[in-house]
């Protein structure tokens, strides 16, 4: 699996990353998969690491693609 991530990102803006995928005719769960991270505490450093969403791809291609399109 070839995986992008995109930094900063709402679940709504990565739930419409996700719609485009399956809009062009990719197949969840078998061309793609796809994980959203939201903010987290850390509770050693006190800090908060940004949300994130995560993107893998089974063709090398379209994970450039993407990440072009994307970025």
């Amino acid at each position: 699996m070839h995986s992008i991530t995109i930094r900063g990102v709402s679940p709504s803006d990565a739930i419409g990353y996700k719609s485009q995928l399956i809009q062009a005719g990719l197949v969840l769960d078998d061309d793609f998969s796809w994980a959203y991270h939201p903010d987290t505490w850390d509770n050693f450093t006190g800090g908060t690491y940004d949300k994130y969403v995560v993107f893998q791809f089974r063709e090398e291609s379209l994970a450039t693609f993407y990440q072009l399109k994307w970025t």
